[in-house]
């Protein structure tokens, strides 16, 4: 029975380094499954973070966009509104200009007329003299 008990003894050694083994493996696969797991999670976290991120700064950038856009409306209104007063204010000069060439061609008119007036009077008081 002794060599029985030697082929037991062997099988069981056998059996028992092959069921170690398969616990071993079934360990690190087990652990590799765990850090994958934790990888995943790591870079899933980093990329939400990111995106997360990537959406603030694209609103700070879209925001910033939009109030410089307003400041340079803001400032074309004012350089528009600086154009109207400053047309406004070479009309008017226009229009005082034209009435005073009036003015001036009626009392240039007048003055004419006059001294046709006065002319015609000489004209008499020589004839009569």
């Amino acid at each position: 029975m002794d060599a029985f008990h030697a082929v037991a003894a062997v099988a069981g050694l056998a059996v028992g380094f092959a069921v170690a083994y398969m616990l071993v493996a079934q360990s690190k696969k087990s652990k590799a499954s765990i850090e994958a797991a934790r990888i995943l999670a790591e870079a899933t976290a980093a990329s939400e973070k990111t995106i997360s991120q990537s959406r603030a700064d694209a609103a700070k950038v879209k925001e910033d966009a939009e109030k410089q856009v307003r400041e340079e409306r803001n400032e074309l209104r004012q350089y528009e509104n600086r154009l109207t007063k400053k047309e406004d204010v070479i009309d008017k000069r226009a229009d005082d200009l034209q009435r005073r060439e009036q003015s001036v061609d009626g009392r240039s008119k007048n003055v004419d007329r006059k001294e046709s007036e006065i002319a015609a009077k000489e004209r008499d008081i020589n004839k009569i003299v």
